[in-house]
């Protein structure tokens, strides 16, 4: 069973501007696919695949059946939402019981329990739960629910350490059970970690993150660009030598420190420079700065990421095929599958 959306147009009826264009994607059984989005392509495709726009229900497809089918369709997917809601005076076992019984599930409550690590806490009222706890709960509810597609919005976002991994542990059940799973969130860095498969979703449509970014042609617009990008050209990267890295704000050019660099980041053509809590423009391609910072400490985690190693704290194992790291403000930089053996060896760990 197939979640297919086929050239799904949506234009905002207050403004008359267009916010989805011919959007096409597809998510097949055991598989998954992250968009990351700015929040309001996020609610939007989440009320679409609800059913919420019937203009737009026709786009939908699960198994050729799409919203408007309500029965059929609703009993096909189901939503893992960013604010979870529960019944406050139930306690967790009876939100399991209720939803096993309305979705005639045959998935044993104390298997669900025991995967979402529940049982300890299994009495509780779902008012005295934490948010990492209810959002614990409603992976359960996930398992329960048992449909062949599973959209989750913004899953790994405000919850503890304990609650992610076991976030990642049923996303891989759920792929093992072929299910096709859609998952939605505003942060890059999250969609890569989430899934193999992952996109940007902007004006321009959906672009996919983990390809190599190509240089983009530099146009002088004035006197002023002339010289900057004379000097950019002339001296790429002199200022290593007095251990800067040149980044463009507006019309000037800024000399940051190697080691106040967090990470590089590449996203819809662009290189972006992450410094404490600021992001900057960068001047170059990822592969040359992968290239002249490789003896400074720096790592390609990834084709998206070049990383200060200095600021790693840890190297965190989600699934089988999905890392990240953890620098030391608890930044968490994706880190490829492919990369974890390198990285490693570099720092000599068997």
């Amino acid at each position: 069973m197939t979640l297919f959306i086929n050239e799904l147009n949506y234009i905002d009826q207050k403004d008359k501007t267009t916010v989805l264009e011919k959007l096409t994607f597809s998510v097949s059984p055991g598989k998954s696919l992250a968009i990351s989005s700015n929040i309001t392509h996020r609610q939007l495709l989440i009320k679409i695949l609800e059913g919420r726009i019937r203009s737009a229900s026709k786009h939908v497809h699960v198994n050729n059946h799409h919203p408007g089918n309500t029965v059929q369709y609703r009993s096909s997917i189901s939503f893992y939402y960013e604010h979870p809601y529960t019944y406050d005076r139930l306690t967790i076992l009876d939100h399991l019981a209720f939803y096993k019984k309305l979705y005639n599930s045959s998935k044993a409550i104390s298997d669900t329990l025991e995967v979402t690590q529940l049982i300890e806490i299994a009495k509780k009222r779902t008012n005295k739960l934490d948010r990492s706890q209810k959002k614990r709960l409603q992976l359960a509810i996930l398992i329960l629910q048992d449909t062949p597609v599973v959209v989750f919005d913004e899953p790994d976002q405000n919850i503890d350490q304990y609650t992610k991994n076991i976030l990642f542990k049923v996303i891989e059940l759920l792929l093992q059970e072929e299910k096709c799973l859609l998952i939605l969130t505003g942060s890059t860095e999250s969609a890569i970690t989430l899934s193999e498969e992952s996109y940007v979703l902007s004006s321009v449509g959906l672009t996919r993150i983990n390809t190599e970014i190509e240089e983009e042609e530099e146009k002088a617009i004035s006197e002023n660009d002339e010289e900057i990008n004379g000097l950019e050209k002339s001296a790429p990267f002199s200022p290593l030598e007095l251990n800067k890295v040149v980044a463009k704000l507006e019309r000037n050019l800024i000399l940051l420190d190697i080691d106040e660099v967090k990470f590089f980041e590449s996203a819809s053509g662009n290189v972006q420079i992450h410094v404490a809590d600021t992001m900057l423009p960068g001047l170059y391609t990822m592969n040359e700065y992968e290239t002249t910072l490789q003896d400074r400490h720096f790592f390609r985690c990834h084709r998206s990421y070049l990383v200060n190693l200095k600021k790693v704290r840890e190297i965190v194992t989600w699934t089988r095929n999905s890392f990240s790291l953890v620098l030391d403000d608890r930044t968490e930089v994706p880190l490829s599958k492919n990369k974890i053996h390198i990285l490693k060896e570099m720092l000599g760990i068997k």
